[in-house]
């Protein structure tokens, strides 16, 4: 998302509404301070990435990536301040209302087909996913719920 030419002169809340993601498919995971200040930059973040690409090695991502996180690195401690609290914030608020129901509804039914088709995987990971789960749900579609889960032991015994 590039913003418009002058967008240096924004303020941050104004940057910070101008980049927010507005699917809620981008909120899957959570959003950190680096993938934030991609967004809020945008510009920046572009005009770094052509100098550092070469366009005949495909090879060349790795110094793109090594670029953006020098120049990252080097952010003043205002704007890495401002793509924390952003971060936060996101994270916090999740997705758009618009888009909460929708996602609902495509979240619930990959997440029930992977915990009941896998049943190795859910004994290893099942408290682990189950709080991902939920935090996913919260994030993206702004639900709150309790899951109570259970699952067939090895030995036979029916385990909460």
């Amino acid at each position: 998302m590039l913003l418009e030419a002058g967008g240096e002169d924004l303020t941050p809340e104004e940057r910070e509404a101008a980049a927010r993601p507005i699917h809620a498919g981008q909120y899957w995971k959570l959003w950190d301070a680096f993938h934030v200040a991609q967004r809020l930059w945008a510009n920046e973040v572009a005009l770094i990435d052509n100098r550092s690409r070469d366009k005949t090695n495909k090879k060349s991502l790795g110094n793109r990536t090594a670029a953006l996180r020098n120049w990252f690195n080097g952010l003043s401690t205002s704007r890495l301040d401002e793509a924390k609290k952003a971060a936060a914030k996101w994270n916090l608020e999740g997705a758009p209302d618009k888009d909460k129901m929708l996602m609902y509804v495509l979240f619930a039914a990959f997440k029930g087909l992977l915990i009941n088709f896998l049943p190795s995987y859910r004994k290893k990971n099942l408290r682990n996913r189950t709080v991902e789960f939920i935090e996913a749900m919260r994030r993206t579609m702004g639900v709150h719920c309790v899951v109570l889960e259970g699952y067939k032991a090895p030995d036979g015994v029916k385990t909460l």
